[in-house]
């Protein structure tokens, strides 16, 4: 096995191989296995093999956290030209923590180093995209910018993008989403010469994808798979953090023009509707309101990127709460298609504010989460620990936690699932008084939940108690400090600025 020469931290410890792998050699085709947590590399390696080799990942915790090469030889067919061999590199997902997608390339780069430092392989990437997700997030767009770096900057020859898990939607929806991607999100890597593929989980579709790289290129200089352009250009969000936000009403033309702040009352119920992007809040409001009066993405682009509240009065079913009015607010998610979360977090504190100085009682608040997605990724963790910082401690005893997507069955996968958001994710939120629902994509459910908050609204009214606000309505309003500084502006910074030392980092490892 090469030793691995530099200086810096050994990050050895962190690379292992199946057993079979021992050492790259120069006649190697070596094909780079990438995309998001959850896409389907590993399966997509061991459908190739025709056997479990690299480990598969059922629940919602992260599988592949460490890079995995495999010796394809002999080929299936005799595909691989005679004295070389295909190596299938598995590699960690993006988004395994909202951190780490930068250690992700360090790790890749890592390997590559340490196995085929002065050999010159030959090779490619393919990048797997999950064709369920209901929306092509900033994770997954950051990724793919990622990719093409390393297309540019290392001469990794060739890049094969795939979508997956196209069998869990209908032909005619599959086909749809497919076109969205080519014509919008892929269409300048399709022009530097991207293949598009489609991986139906079957051996020979996924030799039709690794054909793409047969037979072996001319021999070049070996590429690493870092340089400095990556620790300098970060995703474009992080120019964001350049950005002076200030909250105060005057200085936002959309807030100051709402309608349902214009007109607002004390007598208001407001329940703020949160959970990451395409989570189903537009969906869950439309249902309450028994008719679709708020834009639902029906794409993989995040479809709400403004506050949108919905007033409904009077109340349904409490005629004791006569006068007032239930407020829903829409809010965009975190890790949104095309707008920034510091953007994204200024528009929410903004309208909050406003709310809190217009005296409107916060009655709860809603967070929503996808039960159907295979993963629980890093953007999830970092929408539900920037979730808590906006709320503050004091105020999780107002929060219920709905599961979403259920579908018509509930199985048996989905309820593990749910278990594990309690146990391992929510146990935090459940001890400060949260609590867990199910919705169930009809009406008669998203009120049952509602009710809930409504409930509580009038023991209040009738204890006489004074409604508790959000952490972040106390802070910008009370205390007076920009969205940066609160705890949720603090937290967004903290993980940008980690993101840009690793980036720092692995430019001077280099």
């Amino acid at each position: 096995m090469a030793k691995k020469s530099g200086k810096g931290p050994s990050r050895k410890a962190a690379i292992v191989n199946d057993g079979i792998f021992r050492e790259g050699r120069k006649t190697d085709i070596v094909v780079l296995v990438m995309g998001t947590t959850g896409a389907g590399k590993s399966t997509f390696i061991n459908t190739a093999l025709g056997e479990e080799r690299v480990r598969v990942g059922h629940g919602l915790s992260v599988c592949t956290a460490e890079v995995q090469a495999v010796v394809v030889h002999p080929a299936p067919e005799n595909r691989i030209p005679e004295g070389h061999r295909l190596v299938l590199v598995d590699t960690p997902g993006f988004d395994t923590s909202y951190e780490d997608e930068e250690q992700t390339l360090q790790l890749v780069d890592a390997w590559f180093q340490v196995y085929y430092r002065k050999k010159a392989p030959t090779g490619g990437v393919i990048y797997l995209y999950n064709l369920s997700h209901d929306r092509f997030s900033g994770v997954a767009r950051r990724s793919l910018e990622r990719i093409c770096r390393l297309r540019e900057s290392a001469g990794l020859g060739k890049v094969v993008l795939s979508t997956t898990n196209g069998g869990m939607l209908h032909q005619e929806e599959r086909e749809r989403r497919e076109l969205n991607l080519r014509d919008k999100f892929w269409k300048s890597t399709i022009e530097a010469g991207a293949e598009v593929h489609h991986f139906q989980k079957e051996a020979t579709s996924a030799w039709n994808i690794i054909e793409a790289f047969l037979p072996v290129p001319e021999l070049g200089a070996a590429p690493s798979l870092l340089s400095s352009r990556d620790a300098s250009t970060l995703p474009p969000d992080d120019q964001a953090s350049e950005h002076v936000m200030a909250v105060e009403q005057g200085q936002n033309p959309a807030i100051t023009n709402d309608a349902t702040l214009v007109d607002s009352r004390r007598t208001d119920i407001v329940i703020p509707v949160m959970g990451p992007t395409g989570a189903g809040k537009s969906t869950f409001i439309n249902h309450a309101l028994g008719e679709k009066q708020l834009a639902v993405g029906d794409d993989i682009t995040s479809c709400t990127t403004i506050i949108s509240p919905v007033v409904i009065g009077p109340i349904p079913g409490f005629p004791s709460l006569k006068g007032y009015r239930l407020v829903l607010v829409d809010t965009p998610g975190f890790d949104d298609t095309v707008v920034d979360d510091f953007k994204m977090l200024e528009r929410i504190s903004a309208w909050l504010a406003a709310s809190y100085r217009h005296e409107m009682a916060i009655g709860g608040v809603l967070y929503l989460q996808d039960i159907s997605n295979k993963r629980f990724t890093g953007t999830a963790r970092m929408n539900l620990e920037m979730f808590q910082r906006l709320c503050g401690d004091a105020a999780l005893n107002k929060v219920i936690l709905a599961t979403t997507n259920w579908g018509k069955s509930t199985s048996e996968r989905d309820q593990q699932h749910e278990e594990e958001m309690r146990v391992h994710h929510w146990s935090t939120l459940l001890q400060q008084g949260a609590e867990v629902r199910r919705f169930l994509g009809s009406s008669a459910s998203a009120w049952d939940i509602l009710n809930v908050f409504i409930q509580r609204a009038d023991n209040a009214r009738r204890l006489n108690e004074k409604p508790r606000p959000l952490q972040i309505q106390e802070e910008v309003v009370d205390c007076q400090k920009s969205v940066r500084e609160t705890m949720a502006g603090r937290f967004l910074r903290a993980v940008r600025e980690k993101v840009t030392k690793r980036a720092q980092m692995s430019c001077v490892l280099q």
